[in-house]
């Protein structure tokens, strides 16, 4: 065992002078390292930056490019529309004849139903059956 294993050391004035030197050091260390962690955190600031500033370019240049193709497409397909715009109207009115047929067809079609179940109405022999 140590010879002041069980005497108070904090006594001593050895143990005062070797506690000062050591929290001196501890103290120039330490501000030493906080020197150094703000300088790693400026650097890692800077380097962040730089990343967000290059994902920022990217993203506006992949929106520029987007953009230029629906513009393209937007035109492209105004000039499809122009083009067809006669040839759709033209349709429109064939369309348009086809339903008017149509409506005049179900409509005496309708009629010459109702005149034959008028007639059954009034058939004596119907009735029997």
């Amino acid at each position: 065992m140590p010879l002041d294993f069980f005497d108070d050391t904090t006594l001593h004035p050895n143990f005062q002078s070797y506690q000062k030197k050591t929290q001196e050091q501890l103290d120039k260390e330490y501000s030493e390292f906080e020197k150094l962690i703000a300088m790693e955190e400026t650097a890692a600031d800077l380097v962040e930056q730089e990343i967000e500033e290059d994902y920022v370019l990217d993203r506006t240049e992949d929106i520029k490019r987007e953009q230029s193709l629906f513009l393209k497409r937007s035109e492209k397909l105004k000039k499809l529309r122009n083009a067809k715009a006669p040839l759709i109207e033209h349709r429109q009115e064939e369309i348009k004849d086809l339903k008017s047929k149509r409506k005049i067809q179900n409509i005496s079609f309708n009629n010459e139903d109702s005149d034959e179940d008028g007639e059954d109405e009034l058939d004596w022999r119907a009735g029997k059956l």
